[in-house]
């Protein structure tokens, strides 16, 4: 993996802290644990316990891009049972293709095998029946057609943000987001012309922010959020077996455009973006607030403080540009890539807990304060960005148009509660309202919790993303998924009752790898491989 100069070798490994890690090395006999951003993003189990089954993990070059793909079991909460799951990852950006063995089976070790010259994807998986194993062998043909897509999607807006000139620009994604380079390396989420119902959707197919409170708008550039409570949240720590920002836990870059509309007319701080930890105070990491007195204010480990007139003072109806940054222990705080403040927290006050989320545009607490805020577009990259790059996205900010003071707006509620104090001239709508992006998609809500499958989905023709609702309306997480389930009408398998246990002696206690891998499926991989080359 990687480029000639930094080609490295992967593995992956379910340990006994209960998830997946991934390791590398440049070629030599130490790997590094925990050294790739996708590291921890797969769970043992839904309650992160128990030592995991051996995943299929292979590279691919798809249309000129490199992925890697794997299968994981994804165990519902009412049977316990594993169905397998396969993932697309670029070793940034992590998409959810969709189930892959059948809903009665419970799946266990599996493996994969890509044939580049036929275009074929196969899976081979063990399932248990009772005391006794079987393999099952399936090609992934309408998954592997969704994975091409995804690519593509990938693909066209990394394009379109490098290519960034003007605010012209026809491709409505990016329309009056930027005027010149964004830049894309380590980029795993981008959130602006695309809100639908209560879902303010990832342009990179991977997690969709829920949005809450007040009333929610889609305006030309970007999302207004006015009223108490109202605001977006993207999840991190409560998406159950799947953590797709788990990297968060160690550096991240979170940027936004906002501007503040109106001066709040209570006292104290009002929160505009921020991190919450996973502790029963809900704790802030690091957040940026405002006041009514046009001042800064930062929170850092729950501790809040306003900020001096030499740090700037805001103004309504101005853009700024907002970021937070962390590397390791120490967090930033920027506006308009001035570096407000540079703080180091204890590591033993948040590492046992971890992130819990961000939010933007509001906390979601319940409180008297009205919010009226506009965020043009949120960008999260999976490291923290270096001064360079912080001043492309600078430059690349794009002046958002101030909302009229009274008229017609459209409004995007989430109960009845909003629908009833809709003014004359406003409407209510649900999905549909943002441009539609690369992919055949549909909005759904189901019973997702964490980004785990029930495995009761219906078989599909086609293969599409999937928006799902994944629990409480102001603290759920929706997660880009598909919906299709393919076919397994060509399913071949054969029973057998051996297995052999392999456990390395790579050191004990956390992070120790074990997994059980079956002698049969060994045999026939290996013959599998030798075929596949003649």
């Amino acid at each position: 993996w990687g480029e000639v100069y930094d080609r490295r070798i992967f593995m992956i490994a379910p340990c006994t802290d209960g998830s997946y890690h991934v390791y590398s090395t440049l070629a030599s006999s130490y790997y590094l644990r925990g050294s790739e951003p996708i590291s921890q993003v797969w769970g043992n189990s839904r309650d992160g316990k128990g030592e995991g089954a051996r995943s299929g993990f292979i590279t691919a070059t798809i249309d000129g891009k490199k992925v890697m793909l794997l299968t994981t079991p994804v165990y519902s909460e009412e049977k316990g049972e594993g169905r397998l799951h396969l993932w697309m990852t670029d070793n940034a950006r992590v998409h959810d293709v969709g189930p892959v063995s059948s809903e009665t089976d419970d799946a266990a070790a599996s493996s994969l095998l890509y044939r580049a010259d036929k275009k074929e994807l196969i899976l081979l998986y063990e399932k248990k029946s009772g005391d006794s194993y079987s393999l099952v062998a399936v090609n992934l043909t309408e998954q592997l057609e969704r994975i091409k897509s995804v690519v593509k999607a990938w693909k066209d807006m990394d394009t379109a943000l490098n290519n960034c000139l003007s605010i012209g620009t026809v491709d409505p994604r990016i329309k009056n987001v930027c005027k010149s380079f964004v830049p894309t390396e380590g980029l795993i989420g981008f959130w602006s012309n695309s809100l639908e119902g209560s879902l303010w959707k990832d342009e990179y197919l991977r997690v969709n922010a829920t949005v809450h409170g007040g009333n929610v708008a889609g305006t030309e550039g970007g999302v207004r959020f006015r009223g108490a409570a109202a605001g977006a949240e993207w999840p991190v720590g409560k998406l159950g077996q799947f953590q797709p920002y788990y990297f968060v836990n160690n550096e991240f870059t979170l940027v936004a455009t906002v501007m503040i509309n109106v001066v709040p007319e209570t006292e104290g701080p009002v929160p505009l973006m921020g991190v919450r930890m996973n502790d029963d105070a809900n704790t802030v990491l690091v957040g940026l607030f405002y006041t009514k007195d046009k001042k800064w204010g930062v929170t850092v480990n729950g501790k809040s403080r306003g900020l001096p007139d030499k740090d700037g003072t805001w103004q309504p109806g101005t853009t700024y540009q907002v970021a937070l940054k962390r590397h390791w222990n120490e967090v930033y705080v920027y506006v308009d890539n001035n570096e407000l403040i540079q703080e180091k927290v204890p590591p033993f006050e948040y590492t046992p807990r971890g992130v819990l989320d961000f939010y933007v545009g509001g906390d979601g607490a319940k409180r008297t304060d009205e919010v009226d805020v506009t965020v043009g577009s949120v960008l999260l990259y999976n490291e923290a960005l270096g001064d360079n790059r912080l001043t492309s996205l600078s430059a690349s900010k794009v002046p958002l148009p101030t909302p009229a003071a009274e008229g017609p707006l459209t409004t995007l509620g989430i109960d009845e509660e909003i629908a009833s104090k809709l003014k004359p001239g406003e409407k209510r709508v649900g999905d549909g309202l943002g441009p539609k992006g690369p992919l055949p998609e549909e909005a759904h809500k189901g019973s997702h919790s964490g980004g785990e499958e029930s495995g009761s989905s219906p078989v599909s023709s086609s293969p599409k993303v999937r928006l799902a609702d994944g629990g409480s309306e102001s603290t759920s997480a929706i997660l880009a998924k598909d919906t299709s389930n393919i076919s397994l009408s060509g399913d071949s398998s054969v029973a057998f009752d051996k297995f052999t246990c392999v456990r390395p002696d790579s050191g004990s206690g956390e992070g120790t790898m074990r997994g059980c891998v079956s002698r049969l499926l060994l045999l026939l991989l290996g013959l599998w491989g030798f075929a596949a080359l003649c």
